[in-house]
C-alpha cells in the first residue's frame, strides 16, 4: 500500500462472510416469524373446530339416526376435513405465489415464476395437518348417542 497509495485493497472474502451472516439471521428470523403464523393457523383452526362442536355432534346425531355406523361417519369427517385442508392449502399457495411475485417484480426486478412444488405440498400437507386434528378433535362425537347429540342444539 505504501508503493501504490491509490489502491484500494478489499477483503472480498470478510466482506462475503458479513453478508453470509446477515442472510442467515434474516432467514432465522423468517422461519421463526413462519412458525409463530403456523402456531397461530393450527390455534384458529382449533378454535373454529372447537365452536362447530355441537352443530357436528348434531349431524352425527342425524347420520346415527338414520342407520350410519362409527366407520361411515369417521370416512364423511375425514373427507371434509380433507377437502378443508385442500382449499386451505390451495389458497396458501396461491398467496404465496402472489407475494413471491409481487417480490421478484417490485423489489428484485426480476421475472416472477411458478413454483411447482408449493402447489403440490401444501394441499396434501393442509388436508394431512387438517384431517388429523380434525378427526382427533371428532373423536368424541362418534361415540356419543344420538339423543346426546340431538340434545346439544336443544332437539331431542
Amino acid at each position: 500500500m505504501e508503493r501504490f497509495p491509490g489502491v484500494t485493497l478489499l477483503n472480498v472474502d470478510a466482506i462475503l462472510g458479513q453478508v453470509r451472516d446477515v442472510l442467515t439471521q434474516v432467514t432465522r428470523a423468517i422461519e421463526l416469524i413462519l412458525v409463530l403464523v403456523l402456531l397461530a393457523g393450527v390455534s384458529v383452526l382449533y378454535a373454529a373446530l372447537t365452536a362447530s362442536r355441537p352443530v357436528r355432534a348434531h349431524e352425527s346425531g342425524l347420520l346415527r339416526v338414520f342407520g350410519a355406523g362409527n366407520r361411515m361417519i369417521s370416512r364423511i369427517q375425514g373427507a371434509e376435513y380433507a377437502l378443508l385442508g385442500v382449499a386451505s392449502g390451495l389458497m396458501g399457495a396461491a398467496l404465496a405465489e402472489l407475494a413471491t411475485a409481487v417480490l421478484y417484480i417490485y423489489w428484485l426486478d426480476l421475472p416472477p415464476r411458478l413454483h411447482g412444488m408449493l402447489w403440490l405440498v401444501l394441499p396434501l400437507g393442509g388436508a394431512l395437518l387438517i384431517g388429523v386434528i380434525g378427526h382427533w378433535l371428532s373423536r368424541g362425537l362418534r361415540r356419543q348417542a344420538p339423543a346426546a347429540s340431538l340434545g346439544l342444539l336443544g332437539e331431542a
